[in-house]
């Protein structure tokens, strides 16, 4: 009766092989689609900043006339008002102050009487001054949600542990006892699979860096 082989060579080489072919299936779709999304950020990227540019001269439209529209809502009392100074705001906690700029805003525009004339006026100009504030802290909360897509980093991290359970730990077990020349080889493979797994990380980490908005210059 024949017996099985005990030489576990084929098991190692089997599962290297298998692995390698995975892993190389998941650089190219995450390469790929990586690529596609970084392009589709920057241009989403860019929207943002023409919003807050158009949101920056609006505030600063009506702080050159502020003192017209403190006529136009004399009933607004003193200490409201001050949600109609204009403010610029800086930091990665732009989209809260300009939820925080509407929520006061909107305050103000309630305390306006529904009048006509002068007072109406006013409350439509408030009121899409906190349209346009909500709209563009809803845009930067949705930019910055879709930065990094956690399919990504499930990519990433299955790539990762293919790689090192999948591929370059087989092959040590099955090169074992190394000859020099065999082991510098596999080293300089481990270290080239390494990096490439840091890559796809860095590039990850560098959409990141892209939901880091502040007012652009004006012009």
């Amino acid at each position: 009766m024949p017996t099985p082989s005990t030489d576990p060579a084929w098991f190692y080489s089997s599962l290297a092989q298998v692995s390698a072919v995975i892993v190389g299936l998941i650089g190219a779709i995450l390469g790929t689609r990586l690529i596609n999304h970084i392009a589709e950020v920057q241009l989403a990227r860019k929207g943002i900043e023409a919003k807050l540019l158009y949101v920056q001269e609006m505030l600063a439209d009506r702080a050159s006339r502020i003192q017209r529209f403190y006529e136009l809502v004399q009933d607004v009392p003193t200490a409201g008002r001050a949600a109609l100074a204009y403010e610029l705001f800086r930091g990665d906690a732009l989209e809260d102050h300009i939820r925080q700029r509407a929520a006061a805003l909107r305050g103000v525009l309630y305390e306006i009487p529904a009048d006509t004339g002068g007072q109406k006026q006013a409350r439509e100009e408030l009121g899409h001054e906190v349209n346009v504030l909500d709209d563009t802290a809803y845009e930067l909360r949705m930019f910055r949600f879709r930065l990094v897509p956690r399919p990504f980093i499930a990519m990433l991290l299955i790539m990762g542990f293919l790689t090192a359970a999948g591929i370059v730990w087989p092959l040590w077990a099955l090169l074992e006892p190394l000859a020099p020349d065999r082991q510098n080889m596999l080293s300089l493979f481990s270290l080239g699979m390494i990096v490439l797994v840091v890559y796809f990380g860095y590039e990850l980490l560098s959409l990141r860096k892209l939901g880091t908005i502040s007012w652009p210059k004006r012009k």
